[in-house]
C-alpha cells in the first residue's frame, strides 16, 4: 500500500510545516534499509529533488526533517 497524505499548517514561530507520509511492504523496508544505511544530509537531497519533480515547483529547502520509521509497521 503508498499513499501521500500531505499536511500543511504553521509552526509555533510562523514557519510553515509540510508532511508527507506513508509507505508500506517492500517498499517501506527498502526505506528503512536507505535510512539506516545512507547520511540523513543525502537523503534530505534526495527527497526534496523528489518533491520538485513530483509537484512540478520550486520548493524551499526546509530548515529540518525529520524520517519516521517502524520496523513493526505504520498500523
Amino acid at each position: 500500500m503508498q499513499f501521500v497524505c500531505v499536511f500543511s499548517g504553521r509552526g509555533k514561530n510562523g514557519e510553515a510545516v509540510l508532511h508527507l507520509a506513508y509507505k508500506d511492504g517492500e517498499g517501506s523496508a527498502k526505506w528503512g534499509q536507505i535510512l539506516n544505511e545512507v547520511p540523513k544530509p543525502m537523503v534530505d537531497l534526495e527527497i526534496h529533488r523528489a518533491i520538485e519533480y513530483k509537484f512540478n515547483m520550486t520548493v524551499p529547502k526546509p530548515l529540518d526533517t525529520v524520517y519516521q520509521y517502524w520496523d513493526e509497521g505504520a498500523w
